[in-house]
């Protein structure tokens, strides 16, 4: 997994918001938390592995809800200001640094629910999302549910314009994010032995300002 330099950007922006307007940005995160305990499979509070969870923020808003969670994140930057947020939050959140497409070497156990918020769309390339799927699955409990989020279709303007996505290829210029359309994620989801149980597709601004836009797909499922 090549190293998304661009995404620590992107956690520093989303730091600034926080800082900035804190109850703004955290009611924009609840959509995401909203959304998968919305679904009727939805499991009640467990053990849940939060993967790419970036600067924490899902996985503290998980934790609010009685989850006990573990996330994990690539990113140095996200991975120290984790660290940082849960700690002045006081949840018992614990935070690990990896590669999600290693996650399962060591194995980080097995795990009733897995959540992985807006990270499909970081995986460009076929080969990564496939090893991901692999991942996913042996991390899983055999009655384990995942929940995954990505952004999906075209992009808005100013998202576009931010990620220099390429219109022919939908892969942003430096390789880092691909906008993959609603159906080709259900059926790769599906071609690597994970059942779909709910899904749906809705439209989510991060910072709620126009040209943000974007549409976003929102799956939960267990293994075939």
């Amino acid at each position: 997994m090549k190293k998304y330099y661009d995404h620590d950007l992107w956690h520093q922006q989303k730091l600034k918001t926080i800082h900035k307007d804190p109850l703004k940005y955290k009611a924009a995160q609840a959509v995401f938390v909203m959304d998968a305990l919305s679904y009727e499979n939805a499991p009640a509070p467990c053990d849940l592995l939060d993967l790419g969870c970036g600067i924490g923020d899902i996985s503290l808003a998980f934790a609010e809800q009685g989850y006990k969670v573990t996330g994990l994140e690539y990113s140095d930057v996200a991975h120290k200001e984790s660290l940082e947020l849960a700690k002045k939050a006081k949840l018992p959140v614990t935070f690990v640094k990896g590669d999600v497409l290693e996650a399962d070497t060591p194995p980080l156990g097995r795990w009733d629910f897995i959540t992985a918020v807006n990270l499909l769309h970081c995986l460009v390339t076929d080969n990564d999302r496939k090893k991901f799927f692999a991942v996913l699955k042996k991390l899983l409990k055999p009655d384990g549910v995942f929940y995954l989020s990505s952004m999906c279709g075209i992009p808005g303007e100013e998202i576009a314009k931010l990620t220099k996505i390429d219109k022919s290829t939908r892969i942003g210029s430096n390789g880092t994010r691909i906008h993959l359309e609603a159906e080709t994620i259900l059926s790769e989801l599906s071609a690597n032995g994970l059942k779909i149980l709910e899904h749906r597709t809705f439209t989510y601004s991060n910072d709620r300002e126009s040209g943000f836009d974007t549409s976003d797909i929102s799956v939960i499922g267990k293994i075939l």
